[in-house]
């Protein structure tokens, strides 16, 4: 029912789970606002997204003491590190149809002997609440094998433009079917006047010669160095995207990595 960090499935510690657990189908949000004087209600000022948490409860498949501590010790080692502290690990639910999310486990493992009088409850909890698609937008492709009728994307899903070699303006069709989302653009190569437009918004680069871009709104590092990139506002919609690519003495590797993003 879960897997973690794609190897281990919680069977494989001698848990099995109950199926009478909560999973919302939206985030929790708390909301700001400000009460003005003199006038009726409050003003609303901005929503903030909480935290995802999971909770899952399990019983035991086994009854040996020594056993069942052997693989909850195994189980520790997999949420833990090294120094003890918790590791961010990636959580997948079975009906969850080809998504996941990053987390932490959020309570401590008791393995007494009062356990084996009780289930076991494991909580988690994700700090980026988003689940992600298991691939890629260019990976969905008709043959996939990772693709099946179990996952979300429908028939006709126009799928996106993969990494593609750059010589002259063109435009990348890009789709999305999430939340939006700030891609990740990488470029390796050399052009002049280089930009990037969809939804009304661009990135402008300085002319460069044999040069990697890694790009991601907020953060842009030039050949591994972090540099400033005005990318804040380059924004992929639901949808169908387009991508105008425009500039002079173009030759260079293109790749928009879109990973769709869900509630």
């Amino acid at each position: 029912m879960i897997t973690i960090d794609d190897n281990y499935r919680l069977e494989d510690f001698g848990l099995r789970a109950v199926m009478d657990y909560t999973d919302p189908s939206t985030i929790g949000f708390s909301e700001v606002v400000q009460k003005i004087p003199g006038r009726p209600g409050v003003r609303f000022i901005k929503e903030e997204i909480d935290v995802r948490q999971l909770s899952v409860p399990f019983k035991l498949t086994n009854r040996n003491h020594v056993d069942i501590n052997e693989k909850l010790d195994r189980l520790a080692d997999l949420l833990y590190d090294e120094d003890g502290h918790r590791k961010e690990v990636k959580i997948k639910l079975d009906h969850w149809q080809g998504k996941y999310v990053m987390g932490y486990v959020a309570s401590p493992i008791i393995s007494d002997r009062r356990l084996f009088l009780s289930n076991l409850t494991l909580d988690f909890v994700c700090y980026d609440p988003n689940k992600y698609a298991e691939i890629e937008a260019e990976e969905i492709l008709w043959g996939s094998e990772i693709i099946d009728f179990t996952s979300s994307y429908l028939l006709g899903h126009e799928g996106s433009t993969g990494q593609i070699q750059v010589t002259s303006n063109q435009t990348l069709d890009i789709f999305l079917d999430g939340l939006s989302i700030y891609p990740v653009i990488e470029i390796t190569g050399t052009a002049n006047n280089l930009k990037l437009t969809t939804n009304g918004q661009s990135v402008e680069l300085p002319n460069f010669s044999n040069t990697t871009w890694q790009i991601e709104r907020f953060n842009a590092w030039r050949n591994g160095q972090e540099v400033f990139v005005d990318a804040h506002k380059f924004k992929l919609s639901k949808g169908a995207n387009k991508v105008t690519v425009t500039g002079s003495n173009m030759n260079f590797n293109l790749n928009i990595r879109v990973r769709d993003r869900y509630k």
